[in-house]
């Protein structure tokens, strides 16, 4: 027999299944110079920026502000361009990626997202290559 707590539950998947939680949020134009500065300087992600770079087919450079972005699939969803997050520290105690996972998993009003939502909002929003599982431990 259904309770009302399993039946709450259903609705609210329901309404979570519906719901682009990240609609048309996206990282501000400072933020993305920052973060081009900062993947200059990155070990894994400076070889992007020499002349003789030949990006395979899912990275790029942006035109616009100098981002290396990478070319992700979200589930259910249109490719997309996505920056590439930088080693380094975005505050003096935080590194870029937990400061990213920081603005995704609790945001503003600290309304803390579970495993999944947090980790299919990142794929909308950015990338590094061992996203999942820094995001999963």
């Amino acid at each position: 027999m259904k309770t009302k707590e399993d039946n709450r539950e259903k609705l609210a998947e329901e309404a979570r299944a519906e719901y682009d939680h990240v609609g048309t949020w996206g990282w501000g134009a400072s933020l993305r110079h920052q973060w081009a500065a900062a993947q200059r300087l990155d070990k894994e992600l400076s070889p992007c920026f020499s002349k003789t770079w030949k990006p395979p087919h899912d990275e790029r450079t942006n035109a616009n502000d100098g981002v290396v972005e990478k070319l992700v699939t979200p589930e259910k969803r249109e490719p997309r361009w996505v920056p590439a997050v930088p080693n380094g520290h975005a505050t003096t105690h935080m590194t870029w990626k937990r400061w990213c996972f920081f603005q995704v998993h609790a945001g503003i009003y600290g309304a803390h997202r579970n495993l999944t939502v947090t980790l299919s909002t990142m794929t909308l929003l950015l990338w590094w290559v061992t996203m999942k599982t820094d995001v999963t431990n």
